[in-house]
């Protein structure tokens, strides 16, 4: 008897098993990454979702859930030039690069970005077209599906950056907020 109730619990564990993995949740029964990964969700493209236990790393793409993905390049110090708005004494600068790795345009007006710098949040983002910088403005809103784009962007400071961070959240939807953070490069 005690041998069927082990091959009934066994067969139970692996229909749970196999259940959550097609309702693309973890096993703790939460959604995967923030409630919307699936390893091929109803409509996708059949591309594999992000793994849950991705780190934000500089100079790494970071996927979304939903297939879009970002780089963030490690910070640098910058020192705007006269022309730039608005004016700072300190900057930090990242270069962003977007990927619309879905099967539809991703609309760019829906990414928000926060920058810190030294533990606290950078001013407001830098446009300074004479050293390049034009920021998410110059930006197309739409972004086709398997392009990417990349954009300079500087954030000002009080003072000398040592550490900075960017945020980045790709939508209203995406509870999932991350932040690239570590040394800035001089």
């Amino acid at each position: 008897m005690t041998t069927r109730r082990r091959l009934a619990a066994a067969w139970l564990a692996l229909a749970a098993t196999i259940s959550l993995a097609a309702c693309g949740l973890d096993a703790a029964g939460d959604p995967a990454n923030g409630g919307s990964a699936s390893p091929t969700a109803s409509g996708d493209s059949g591309r594999p979702a992000a793994p849950a236990t991705q780190t934000p790393v500089f100079g790494r793409a970071y996927t979304y859930p939903n297939g879009v993905s970002v780089t963030v390049s490690a910070p640098q110090a910058f020192t705007p030039s006269a022309t730039a708005s608005p004016q700072f004494e300190h900057a930090v600068s990242f270069e962003l690069t977007v990927h619309n790795g879905t099967d539809k345009p991703y609309d760019m007006a829906r990414l928000r970005l926060e920058a810190s710098v030294n533990g606290h949040p950078a001013g407001e983002e830098i446009i300074d077209s004479t050293k390049g910088y034009p920021g998410l403005r110059g930006v197309s809103t739409q972004l086709p599906p398997a392009r990417s784009i990349t954009v300079l962007l500087a954030y000002g400071s009080d003072e000398w950056p040592s550490r900075a961070g960017l945020r980045v959240r790709i939508g209203p939807q995406q509870r999932a907020i991350v932040e690239f953070s570590g040394p800035v490069e001089s």
